[in-house]
């Protein structure tokens, strides 16, 4: 009976020094993760106002390590036109009917270093008789990937107003498919129709020639096999007129997908 009572405390006690290590191997994988992706927590009590930070979150509100925080902490570095957005965010997460999820996407104003951050912040409230009596969540500087979204908008919204407003006869395509995604009125008009006509219209039923070869070199542009796409042939316009056209084509990263081409086409005007 004593070996029996020695086994069990052997195997408990190998099973405690076990879990003890599962547990430090846990959190030393949630510490690296944590800060590989620059991720902070936070923890409030809204009962007594108590806020803690690690250190990452008071890097993003421009504050040295260990500095004091409480929620006008908070508050001050929230950008002032964000303010009223994030407190509407807290207060709805703090309602039991909204199941207690948080996240908020907003500027920060370092308190001390005042550079200007992206944040964005999630967590869960825990409630106790339908009271929020702690909100645990996460803070990630997101400014790099918003710039890289900002300057990306406007790169497009740029490329849209070129080319929708330029002289030049442009057309973008799906080099996977061949077809139109979307030609401005100048090509268009070449073609004697309208720019919607000719969405999702393959390029070959547009061109009178054999254009097998030439097609095989434009799909190169969707696996870089190849940077830019020339060509001439024989467009057929609406009313069963034709006219040589030359077209130039680059492959646009980042507009819709790596497989589009922005093509210009331009009438060479010798006659057939």
């Amino acid at each position: 009976m004593e070996g029996d009572l020695d086994e069990r405390r052997r195997l408990d006690t190998q099973k405690q020094v076990f879990l003890e290590n599962a547990l430090r191997e846990n959190d030393l994988v949630l510490q690296m993760a944590l800060e590989s992706g620059g991720i902070g927590i936070h923890v409030w009590d809204p009962q007594t106002g108590e806020l803690v930070w690690d250190d990452r979150v008071r890097a993003q509100w421009g504050l040295r390590p260990g500095a004091h925080v409480d929620y006008e902490t908070f508050m001050q570095g929230v950008h002032p036109i964000d303010r009223a957005a994030v407190r509407e965010a807290i207060e709805r997460a703090l309602n039991p009917e909204s199941g207690g999820y948080y996240r908020a996407e907003y500027r920060v104003v370092g308190i001390e270093d005042r550079v200007e951050r992206w944040i964005v912040a999630t967590g869960r409230v825990l409630f106790s008789n339908q009271n929020a009596v702690r909100l645990i969540g996460t803070t990630q500087d997101v400014t790099e990937k918003r710039r890289a979204e900002e300057k990306l908008l406007y790169s497009e919204a740029l490329f849209r107003a070129v080319f929708e407003t330029t002289s030049a006869a442009l057309a973008q395509i799906d080099t996977r498919t061949g077809r139109f995604i979307q030609v401005n009125r100048r090509f268009a008009s070449l073609l004697g129709r309208q720019p919607s006509d000719l969405h999702n219209t393959r390029v070959r039923d547009v061109i009178v020639d054999d254009c097998d070869h030439d097609w095989d070199g434009l799909r190169g542009l969707a696996d870089g096999a190849r940077g830019v796409f020339k060509a001439d042939n024989v467009y057929l316009r609406q009313d069963g007129s034709v006219f040589r056209g030359h077209a130039v084509a680059n492959r646009v990263d980042g507009l819709a997908g790596a497989s589009v081409a922005v093509l210009l086409l331009s009438d060479l005007k010798d006659g057939i």
